[in-house]
């Protein structure tokens, strides 16, 4: 829901800039239709899968779950949106730096609420229909999402966090 919904509340002229015909038709579909549409299928259809799977190549390589999960895996540390303010906090810590005192959401509807390229769109929640389609879509995304979360921070004690990010800082940088 959230790829409808951030692509319906963009204008019309700050979509032009991607010359893209499928984004145009979005602006104008219902939900239903945008989850029914074999052109929408084929590029939301296990949309973190295609972007985690370091050897997929559109057209040429199918995505792969399994793939896409050992990258995931290998990952030292993933942040994942919702607890994005636990990330920073632990990340600033282990750089010394000092707390931001606001974290902005650019992509978020509040974010991009006030860009001049937003245009308003009405949420509601997805029917019983929608919810099934969108449930199928999403069911490799879950996976995914819940290994995610078990390397995000709040998985995690802070202050272990905090360790692990400055050895990692370290190992990667070398000494402060």
């Amino acid at each position: 829901m959230s790829h409808f919904y951030f692509l319906k509340s963009h204008t019309i002229d700050s979509l032009k800039k991607y010359n893209v015909e499928l984004l145009f038709r979005i602006k104008s579909m219902s939900l239903y239709e945008f989850l029914c549409d074999r052109e929408v299928d084929n590029w939301l259809r296990d949309f973190y899968v295609w972007n985690l799977d370091p050897d997929f190549k559109r057209g040429k390589t199918p995505p792969d779950l399994n793939r896409a999960s050992k990258f995931l895996e290998s990952c030292e540390l993933v942040g994942i949106t919702e607890e994005l303010e636990a990330f920073v906090e632990a990340l600033f810590k282990a750089l010394n730096l000092p707390l931001p005192t606001d974290i902005p959401r650019v992509h978020s509807l509040e974010g991009r609420s006030k860009n001049a390229s937003f245009d308003p769109v009405e949420i509601r929640s997805p029917t019983d229909e929608e919810r099934a389609l969108i449930d199928e879509y999403i069911q490799n995304d879950r996976v995914l999402y819940n290994l995610a979360k078990t390397k995000a921070p709040k998985a995690r004690s802070n202050t272990g966090l905090i360790d692990e990010m400055k050895a990692l800082l370290k190992r990667y940088i070398g000494p402060a």
